[in-house]
């Protein structure tokens, strides 16, 4: 039992001593379609897809629903939009595993037809501002923007407008990675080994063959 403890300890040590991260990049080269629920799940995260009333923020969701498009918007190769005029566009990645930090690296915005504005602003799973900008988006370039901010809330909202119906989004990069374990983790890990290794010298101690024989001697004796 003990020697499974330590052995469990020293997996715990070893696991928070080596967060991983892993990146992804949301794609919507598809053509004129409803974007599924479901598209760009993976093993780290769920992603969900809303058109929102025009507003930034914890708001209600929009009577339309977030399409593709596969050109028109700037230089762009893909897009998602609003499919309802005026509205915003919202992206939400939420961590499968506890315990796991979200980082949104970076998203490309394309204006339909003309240049257009493009707002975004970004939230943690408890609608706390990360990140926010009002950026002009031309016709034939688009717009890279690069917040590289992170929600340790388990999940990232990202919305984009001020009318996604014309201002498309594409090209969405983020990350997810575990958290190390904190430092009482670690100290129960040591505490182990350092009974462990007690327990160790005390089985291995042994009398001296001489003071063996004495008291073997003076019990026989008496």
């Amino acid at each position: 039992m003990f020697r499974s403890n330590v052995a469990a300890a020293l997996l715990i040590l070893s696991v928070s001593s080596a967060a991983s991260a892993a990146t992804y990049d949301l794609d919507f080269s598809n053509a004129n379609q409803v974007l599924s629920l479901d598209f760009g799940d993976n093993a780290d995260a769920n992603v969900s897809y809303r058109e929102t009333l025009p507003q930034f923020g914890d708001v209600a969701s929009g009577s339309g629903a977030l399409r593709t498009w596969n050109a028109g918007y700037s230089d762009l190769i893909g897009v998602a939009y609003a499919s309802t005029a005026s509205n915003h566009g919202e992206i939400r990645i939420d961590a499968n595993l506890p315990n796991s930090v979200i980082t949104l690296h970076s998203f490309n915005l394309g204006a339909w037809n003309v240049g257009r504005p493009g707002s975004w602003a970004i939230y943690d799973s408890n609608w706390g501002l990360l990140g926010s900008g009002n950026n002009s988006v031309s016709a034939t370039q688009h717009l890279s923007v690069f917040p590289d901010v992170q929600s340790s809330t388990g999940g990232l909202i990202l919305q984009w407008g001020d009318n996604a119906l014309l201002t498309g989004i594409d090209n969405v990069s983020y990350s997810v990675s575990s958290v190390p374990l904190p430092a009482a983790i670690w100290l129960f890990g040591f505490s182990l080994l350092g009974l462990s290794r007690l327990k160790r010298i005390r089985h291995s101690y042994q009398p001296l063959p001489s003071l063996h024989r004495s008291l073997t001697h003076l019990a026989t004796k008496n």
